[in-house]
């Protein structure tokens, strides 16, 4: 969905965000409002880029990119290569890319062998 942000028109269906949505902060363009779970096992890295992200393939077969935010926000969640490897069991809580058949998940709560890493604190569900 094109967004000009100087006319604040939008090209297609634009989302109203629910209140409860609304107190988390703006919405991530691109990916649904829900908040969605994922149990997979992470198959690559790529912490050490300027975007990164984990390569994880689910449960049922299916492999997913998981998107971190940005390298600071990786820093500060103590999320790096010395404390997950290929062939951890994660538990990814985040919400996941709107376009059909795009398998991408942008996470706000990341586990991984019971420890918790926050990327968006004001974006995780309590279970």
């Amino acid at each position: 969905m094109p967004l000009y942000p100087i006319s604040g028109r939008a090209g297609g269906t634009v989302r109203l965000l629910a209140p409860a949505q609304s107190e988390r902060g703006s919405a991530w363009p691109g990916y649904d409002d829900d908040v969605t779970s994922l149990d997979a096992t992470i198959t690559d890295l790529g912490l050490s880029s300027s975007h990164p992200s984990l390569q994880v393939r689910a449960r049922d077969g299916m492999n997913w990119t998981v998107e971190l935010g940005d390298r600071n926000q990786t820093q500060r969640a103590g999320l790096n290569d010395k404390v997950v490897a290929p062939g951890d069991q994660i538990q990814i809580q985040g919400q996941r890319a709107s376009g059909f058949g795009d398998r991408r998940i942008r996470a706000s709560r990341l586990t991984v062998a019971g420890r918790p890493f926050d990327m968006c604190p004001e974006r995780c569900v309590e279970a």
